[in-house]
């Protein structure tokens, strides 16, 4: 009995790890959010942002992780080098440091859509669905023209 228990738990773990990697794959590439607001973020105009997004095509998302801890620590009121070091240690299963950066995008931009969509993938991640929906609304209140831009039905 015990058996079969684990088995059916461990398959509705692999379910819902599967959904969770689908919603993140869901996130805009770090490069597109950069490049989106360059002209308006000087973290993002900072050759540490560069070498970060370079990091992150060449799938060496250590080392991005690495670089976007560096560049927020620099821009500390940026809130797209937040996000981005969010979304990068979101991928990285590191939900903690990903909750912590997404939430101080938030504070320093409470309007940053994609940041909600980010700290609810996190929420999500860890079950705490009643959270992840919280942010999700945030999310459709914010920026609902943007819906399909992100990959949301």
């Amino acid at each position: 009995m015990a058996v079969a228990i684990s088995g059916a738990s461990a398959a509705t773990a692999r379910a819902e790890n599967a959904t969770v990697d689908q919603l993140i794959k869901k996130l805009p590439p770090p490069e597109s959010v950069a490049r989106s607001t360059v002209a308006l973020d000087p973290a993002l105009r900072d050759p540490l942002s560069k070498q970060m997004i370079d990091s992150a095509k060449s799938m060496n998302f250590g080392n991005a992780l690495s670089l976007s801890q560096q560049l927020a620590n620099r821009y500390p009121k940026s809130a797209a080098a937040q996000y981005l070091h969010g979304q990068l240690a979101l991928i990285l299963r590191r939900f903690p440091e990903a909750s912590t950066a997404f939430r101080k995008a938030l504070s320093d931009n409470p309007n940053f859509a994609i940041a909600y969509l980010g700290l609810g993938m996190t929420e999500a991640w860890q079950n705490r669905f009643a959270a992840a929906m919280s942010d999700y609304r945030q999310v459709t209140r914010l920026a609902p023209q943007k819906l399909m831009s992100v990959g949301l039905p």
